[in-house]
C-alpha cells in the first residue's frame, strides 16, 4: 500500500477513490445486482459500500487485491441490509398478528381490537428518546442507516444499535413479555 504523504494527501486521496471507483464500480454493482435481483438496491448499495471504502482509504490493502477489499465491504452491506430486513419483516409480522382481532368472548360481544397504531403508541412509549427517534426513522418512516444518522447527527453505527434495542423493547411489548 502506498504511503500518502500530509501534502499530497489533498490531491491524492480523491485521485486514489477515482482510481478505486473506476476499477471496480461497474464489477461491484454486477455482482451486487446478480445477488439481489435489484438493481438500484444494488447501485444504493454499491455506492454504500465506496461511501466506506472512502471512509477507509488508508487500509486499501495490496494482498489480497482492493477488488476483493471492496467487494467485501459490499458484500458485508448486503448481508446487513439483508438481516435488516428480516428484522423488521418478523416485527411488522408480530404487530400484524398482534393487531388482527380476537374472537369475541361468549355473552361479551365484540372485542374491540386496539388498531396497529394505538399498540404502536403504546410501544413506543417504553422506548427511551434515543431508541425512539432511531426506531421511528429506521423501522417506521423506512430511512437509511445513513439518512437516520444524519438526522440524528449521530454514527450509523449509534443508530444502529439503537434501532436494534429498540426493536427487541417493542418485540416484548407485542409478545406481551413485561421483561
Amino acid at each position: 500500500m502506498a504511503e500518502i504523504v500530509p501534502d499530497d494527501a489533498a490531491e491524492a486521496v480523491p485521485e486514489r477513490l477515482r482510481a478505486l471507483y473506476s476499477a471496480h464500480a461497474t464489477a461491484v454493482v454486477t455482482r451486487l445486482r446478480r445477488l439481489t435481483g435489484d438493481p438500484e438496491l444494488a447501485r444504493d448499495l454499491a455506492q454504500d459500500a465506496f461511501v466506506v471504502a472512502m471512509r477507509r482509504l488508508h487500509e486499501v490493502p495490496d494482498d489480497p487485491p482492493p477488488a476483493a477489499w471492496i467487494h467485501r465491504i459490499a458484500f458485508n452491506l448486503l448481508r446487513d441490509h439483508r438481516r435488516s430486513r428480516r428484522r423488521r419483516t418478523r416485527l411488522l409480522s408480530m404487530l400484524r398478528r398482534k393487531t388482527t382481532g380476537h374472537p369475541a368472548l361468549v355473552g361479551q360481544g365484540p372485542t374491540p381490537t386496539p388498531s396497529l397504531a394505538a399498540n404502536l403508541d403504546a410501544a413506543l412509549t417504553e422506548l427511551d428518546q434515543d431508541k425512539r427517534d432511531a426506531f421511528v426513522l429506521r423501522i417506521v418512516e423506512g430511512l437509511s442507516l445513513d439518512e437516520a444518522a444524519q438526522i440524528l447527527g449521530t454514527t450509523v453505527q449509534t443508530v444502529s444499535y439503537r434501532t436494534k434495542k429498540a426493536e427487541e423493547i417493542v418485540r416484548r411489548h407485542f409478545e406481551g413479555d413485561p421483561s
